[in-house]
């Protein structure tokens, strides 16, 4: 189960919460089930070739790694997730 931080203004229309836990073990398996209990989640963050929107920042905790990698692709497979942020990045920095 993966801990979700989320601060995108935009997701606030489709999600409840800003924090929550997900099934899921890899980045894929997390944004799926995130798109299950929140449809149109996926949308919001997804350009139209299937990737993150370039304005977001997109990071996941593992647990073999102990530390923050920048997550590029939706479709990462990388096992052993334990948190994914997803993050706004501020004009200027």
């Amino acid at each position: 189960m993966a801990e979700v931080f989320i601060n995108v203004p935009a997701l606030k229309q489709v999600t409840v919460k800003s924090k929550f836990h997900v099934e899921g073990s890899a980045v894929k398996q997390v944004m799926n089930n995130i798109e299950q209990q929140y449809p149109g989640f996926k949308a919001k963050l997804l350009d139209q070739n299937g990737k993150f929107q370039n304005y977001l920042v997109v990071a996941g905790w593992y647990a073999s790694i102990k530390d923050y990698v920048l997550v590029t692709h939706p479709e990462d497979e990388r096992e052993d997730l334990i948190k994914l942020s997803i993050m706004i990045i501020s004009p200027g920095g």
